[in-house]
């Protein structure tokens, strides 16, 4: 078999040994999420890009009510005895974007829920997440019926610690919107699709050149010695002395490239030498790798300036740009997702920002100088008789509100 199962990919080997990839019918592989993670934690592509999105997600400032050290703060900053704050953070963001779904468990001291009270917590691991069999929800149309679907329980780790835990305990965090996969959205809202469902064949492709690569590098180096065509006359084959002689002189060390070896072979065989080498350049396997990966890296969410699989790189300026569009529309949303659901769950006000990091504090640097010189020129227009006070301010504020 292959390094690991890639969905209903799978690799088989014909009657003389030749390894070859065949589609099979069953998704089961593809819909267990230890192998979506598997697959993701060793893809040579995937890897890189979400490992990308946790280190910038986990670089996060906590505040609340402008305080850095209430209970909620304190919590994140030491989530369990196993996590600091940037390992909870990052292992968040793996078990989000492969799994399309993560659920937080707070273990509480008592039974009322709050920040002060919770004292461990956990992302759970959905490949351990169990739902009875025949689990199907319902849209609550009162709310009896809303506290009936909130007290449905699933297992976790059940053949471990075998926990019983109620949705109401729990926080729950979608990356696809949950309810639009037709095969799941009418029986289980808690959950929904992996974004990595779209680029399977992608993905499949990247470990599939990559393989083909490694067979290629493997098999060069052989050679091939044959007896040469005399004319018309068919090859004769070499006598089994002719060939135990020339397999002596080439393995036996004589011949070959190093000290006291010559490179060239004498034999009183008329043969003919063929290369086995097959050029890596003829298999397109790196363009195809770099057209597969950006697929990829879009889907995702990565810039193309913070992520080349091309080799070429782009202008400090423009990759400055890049990070900061990154930061502000991509990993500001996913926190933003992250503390309104812990505010909806405890009542709290965390807020994440990430206007500490030095990529932004430059960003406010260019802002200030690009004021002062606005104010520079308003009070030039105004001096001039060009602006009246009241117009100047009136420029002034629609060219900062633009900026």
């Amino acid at each position: 078999m292959g390094f690991f199962n890639w969905g209903n990919w799978g690799v088989t080997r014909d009657v003389n040994g030749t390894p070859y990839y065949e589609e099979r019918k069953s998704q089961a592989d593809w819909g267990d999420e230890a192998n979506k993670l598997k697959m993701a934690y060793a893809h040579p592509i995937l890897m890189p890009g979400i490992s990308l999105i946790a280190d910038y997600f986990s670089m996060v400032r906590f505040t609340e009510n402008g305080k850095d050290d209430t209970p909620i703060i304190k919590l994140l900053n030491k989530p369990n005895i196993f996590q600091t704050r940037d390992d909870f953070l990052k292992q968040f963001i793996w078990f989000k974007y492969v799994c399309g779904w993560v659920y937080q468990y707070p273990v509480i001291a008592g039974t009322r829920m709050s920040p002060e009270r919770i004292k461990m917590l956990y992302n759970l691991k959905p490949n351990l997440i169990e739902f009875e069999e025949d689990f199907k929800t319902k849209l609550p149309m009162t709310m009896a019926q809303e506290s009936e679907e909130l007290a449905k329980t699933f297992e976790y780790d059940e053949y471990n610690q075998n926990i019983s835990i109620r949705f109401a305990d729990i926080l729950t965090y979608y990356d696809l919107a949950n309810g639009i996969d037709e095969t799941t959205s009418e029986e289980n809202m808690w959950i929904s699709p992996s974004r990595l469902e779209s680029i399977l064949k992608p993905l499949v492709n990247v470990q599939k050149s990559f393989d083909a690569k490694n067979i290629v590098i493997e098999s060069n180096g052989k050679e091939l010695f044959i007896n040469k065509t005399q004319g018309n006359m068919a090859k004769i084959p070499l006598k089994k002395t002719e060939q135990r002689d020339i397999d002596r002189k080439l393995n036996g060390g004589k011949y070959g490239l190093g000290s006291g070896k010559s490179r060239t072979v004498i034999t009183n065989s008329d043969l003919a030498w063929q290369s086995l080498h097959i050029n890596l350049a003829d298999l397109g396997l790196d363009q195809s790798v770099v057209s597969d990966g950006q697929i990829i890296v879009n889907s995702l969410g990565i810039p193309p300036e913070l992520y080349s699989l091309s080799g070429s790189s782009s202008t400090f300026e423009n990759q400055a740009k890049a990070v900061v569009n990154f930061i502000q529309k991509k990993i500001q949303v996913e926190m933003n997702d992250f503390t309104e659901t812990i505010n909806n769950k405890f009542g709290t006000k965390l807020v994440g920002t990430y206007d500490h990091l030095p990529i932004m504090r430059e960003i406010e640097k260019s802002k200030a100088l690009g004021m002062k010189s606005i104010m520079s020129g308003v009070k030039q227009m105004v001096d001039a008789t060009i602006f009246t006070p009241q117009e100047a301010k009136k420029e002034y504020f629609e060219w900062k509100d633009k900026m």
